[in-house]
C-alpha cells in the first residue's frame, strides 16, 4: 500500500488531524469487483490500531467517503486465469497433436459444450457431438417437445444446434460447427444431416462404451485406479477382437468366446505354476461300468458326496474332491 488519501466533510476539517503510525487496515471489497485489478470503492468504515504510546492521546471519529488506492507499476499487471471444465480441458489436451488442420472433432454429450466449440473453431477444427439438454446456455426451446420426426435448427455465429424428436418423449440434440446448412432427409424418420453424420462418425465414441458395457470384467470398488485399470482391459479386449478379425478375416468368431478364449490363455501359465504336485497314484474308474452311485467312504474333503468310482488299490469309494490328481494316461498305454 503506497498512498491513502482521506477526504474529509467540511464540517470537520478545522478539528485537529493527529498523525498516527497506521499499522492495520481492513478493507472489505464487493465479489463483483474483486477481479478488477485497479478499483476504486467506497469504504464506509475503517479501524486503525495505534500503539501504545499513542493511546493516551485524543482519537477524533471522521467519517471517511472515499479511499483511493495506487498501485505501483510492477504489481499492476494482474495474470486473468481461464477456468475450464472437466470435459473441455480434456479434449482439448487429446487433440492438441491435430488442431489446425480442419479436422472434425466428434463427442458424446459428457464432453461437447459452446465453449469447447469456439475454443476448436479458433483452431481451425470443427465440432459434432451429442449435448445435454440442461445446459445453461442453450435456450429454453430446446426442453421442449415436438411433433414425431420433426427437427428444429436454432443457429449462432457458426453453429448450428438441431433438436431432432426421435421419439415421442426424447429428442436428441446436437451442437455442429461443420454444418452451416441442416438438410432434411426424405425417408420416413426425416433424420437430419447432422444426426446421419453423428450416427455414422460414432464409431470410436458411443459404439465402443456400448460394446464395453455389454461384456465387461468391471466389479465393485470404492478405488480408482481399480476402476481405471478395469476400464483398461475391457478396452485391450475389444481392441484386441478387432485385430484378430481383421488378421484372420476366414475366422468370424464372437466376441464372447473370444473374450472367453482369451482369458483362458491369459490364466493358463499362471494356473499351472499354482497347480500343486502330482502323485505317483494311477487311476482308474473301477466300478464305473456299473453305473452304481455310491457314497464316497474316505470323506477328506467331502460331506458324502456321490460317486461311480473306487480306489484301485483299496477299491473303497472315492469321490472327486477325495482324489489324488494323476497324470492323463491314454488307452494305449494303459
Amino acid at each position: 500500500m503506497h498512498q491513502i488519501s482521506i477526504d474529509l466533510p467540511p464540517s470537520h476539517q478545522h478539528l485537529p488531524h493527529p498523525s498516527y503510525d497506521m499499522h492495520q487496515i481492513s478493507i472489505q471489497l464487493p465479489q463483483s469487483h474483486q477481479h478488477l485489478p485497479h478499483p476504486s470503492y467506497d469504504v464506509h468504515q475503517i479501524s486503525i490500531q495505534l500503539p501504545q504510546s499513542h493511546q493516551h492521546q485524543p482519537q477524533p471519529s471522521y467519517d471517511v467517503h472515499q479511499i483511493s488506492i495506487q498501485l505501483p507499476q510492477s504489481s499492476g499487471h494482474v495474470k486473468e486465469v481461464e477456468y475450464q471444465r472437466l470435459g473441455e480441458n480434456v479434449v482439448l489436451r487429446l487433440v492438441e497433436p491435430f488442431v489446425g488442420k480442419g479436422r472434425n472433432i466428434t463427442a458424446d454429450n459428457f464432453f461437447t459444450s459452446i465453449p469447447l466449440a469456439k475454443a476448436l473453431l479458433a483452431k481451425n477444427t470443427s465440432l459434432v457431438g451429442t449435448i445435454k439438454r440442461n445446459k445453461r446456455e442453450l435456450p429454453p426451446s430446446v426442453q421442449g417437445r415436438s411433433e414425431l420426426f420433426s427437427t428444429k435448427v436454432l443457429k449462432s455465429d457458426k453453429m448450428v444446434l438441431s433438436v431432432y424428436q426421435c421419439k415421442p418423449r426424447r429428442n436428441v440434440t446436437i451442437l455442429s460447427t461443420q454444418h452451416q446448412h441442416v438438410a432434411i432427409s426424405t425417408e420416413r424418420k426425416k433424420k437430419p444431416e447432422t444426426v446421419e453424420y453423428y450416427n455414422h462418425s460414432k464409431v470410436g465414441v458411443d459404439v465402443l462404451d456400448q460394446m464395453a458395457r455389454q461384456y465387461s470384467v468391471k466389479g465393485r470398488t470404492r478405488r480408482w485406479p481399480v476402476a481405471v485399470f478395469y476400464n483398461v482391459l475391457d478396452l485391450a479386449a475389444i481392441n484386441a477382437w478387432v485385430l484378430y478379425r481383421s488378421c484372420m478375416s476366414q475366422e468370424n468368431i464372437p466376441r464372447r468366446d473370444f473374450m472367453l478364449q482369451l482369458a483362458h490363455e491369459l490364466r493358463a501359465e499362471w494356473m499351472a505354476s499354482k497347480a500343486p504336485p502330482l502323485a505317483d497314484l494311477p487311476f482308474s474308474g473301477a466300478g464305473a461300468e456299473e453305473r452304481r452311485r455310491m457314497t464316497c467312504m474316505v470323506k477328506a474333503h467331502c460331506m458324502q458326496n456321490k460317486t461311480f468310482c473306487k480306489c484301485v488299490k483299496c477299491g473303497d469309494a472315492v469321490c472327486g474332491k477325495c482324489t489324488a490328481k494323476v497324470l492323463s494316461v491314454c488307452i494305449n498305454c494303459v
